[in-house]
């Protein structure tokens, strides 16, 4: 991983179909808080490719390793409820020749780590849901 991080992603702390489940039950929300689905929106494609590092330069540190993003983008593509949006089905080809091993960087990003600063009581809790207990 380049660069320093002093907070752990979400993507560090959770486990992949939960997360999967969480931005599935998001997209509700956010078409009621955007009133669109910003993945289906081709106005949208400049900012996406500067999360992904396809174009000029990551906007936010707050969002997270290029890389991730990446990873995030196409495993949406891989689904087939994310795979016809207009962001997703623009930018998975052009994102996998960028990422040829793509479960070494899964593996990378989310796996849950040790290293972050969540507090005990939250992270029992969160391992706890992990768990299924």
């Amino acid at each position: 991983m380049t660069g320093f991080r002093s907070f752990v992603t979400l993507s560090q702390i959770l486990h992949l179909p939960l997360l999967l489940q969480i931005i599935h039950n998001l997209l509700h929300i956010l078409r009621a808080i955007f009133g669109a689905d910003l993945l289906a929106e081709g106005r949208q494609l400049p900012g996406y490719e500067e999360l992904t590092g396809l174009s000029g330069h990551k906007p936010w540190e707050c969002v997270g390793e290029l890389a991730e993003s990446s990873l995030a983008l196409l495993l949406l593509a891989g689904r087939p409820e994310w795979a016809d949006h207009h962001v997703v089905k623009a930018l998975a080809p052009r994102l996998r020749p960028k990422m040829p091993d793509m479960e070494r960087v899964r593996e990378e990003f989310l796996t849950p780590s040790d290293n972050h600063r969540l507090p005990v009581r939250f992270k029992d809790m969160m391992d706890a849901y992990i768990r299924g207990g």
